[in-house]
């Protein structure tokens, strides 16, 4: 601290100690012996697992370590942190994690996290596959809001493949008897329809104006484009 190498962050029962500069932090790793680095990142990674509660960000530092350590992450961390790489756009992380979370049968969940990884690094062809793969398991569950607005995404706006977005709130109709399950089908029709224009012609992710000729957002596709981000953030 006396040699400003460190800064401490004060005003928390658990001051949080870190590198002034990381480039400190790139010195230090060069210089350890490969068995003496992956038990200071086993260390690093038990002492944050100690915390309670435990944060998505710490479970993506404590993977993070334990990945580089040579060690399995384990499973109860895995979709927080899938969560938080995808969150900091780390997609080849988040992918990495994904495909474990699928493997250890975290089940739907895994699917969702890993599909919305793959999609973020503009793999929606394979996130499509995960997502099919995983439709027999969407009928009744928890997550079934979460998997049809990601699949929905995927086959609209990352595939352009409208038919299939269509077919599939057909086929959803069913998963659920309730009238709320049957209001938000409705809702995603509406996303489907609300569009003057071919998905192409619309900005991936961001506002909806029609490329090319400068028109605003109809009330239409304004609705729309708040339901698709209500239904993410209920899915976040």
């Amino acid at each position: 601290e006396r040699r400003a190498m460190i800064a401490i962050q004060a005003g928390r029962s658990d001051s949080v100690v870190r590198l002034a500069q990381p480039l400190y932090g790139d010195v230090l790793r060069s210089e350890l012996p490969l068995l003496r680095r992956r038990a200071l990142q086993l260390r690093l990674a038990e002492t944050v697992a100690a915390r309670s509660p435990l944060t998505p960000d710490d479970a993506l530092r404590i993977a993070r370590w334990r990945l580089a350590a040579g060690s399995e992450v384990p499973d109860g961390l895995l979709l927080d942190a899938v969560g938080a790489a995808t969150g900091t756009g780390d997609f080849e992380l988040a992918a990495r994690l994904g495909e474990r979370a699928l493997a250890t049968g975290l089940g739907l969940p895994a699917s969702i996290a890993l599909a919305r990884a793959l999609s973020g690094a503009g793999r929606d062809e394979d996130a499509e596959q995960v997502l099919a793969e995983a439709e027999p398991a969407a009928a009744g569950a928890p997550e079934a809001l979460a998997y049809l607005a990601q699949r929905v995404h995927v086959l609209y706006w990352g595939l352009s493949r409208v038919q299939e977005a269509r077919a599939l709130l057909a086929r959803a109709e069913g998963w659920s008897p309730e009238s709320d399950w049957t209001r938000e089908l409705d809702s995603w029709r509406l996303v489907l329809s609300g569009f003057a224009v071919a998905v192409e012609d619309h900005v991936h992710g961001g506002g909806r104006a029609r490329a090319g000729d400068g028109q605003a957002p109809s009330e239409a596709e304004m609705r729309s484009e708040e339901h698709t981000s209500e239904l993410q953030s209920h899915h976040d």
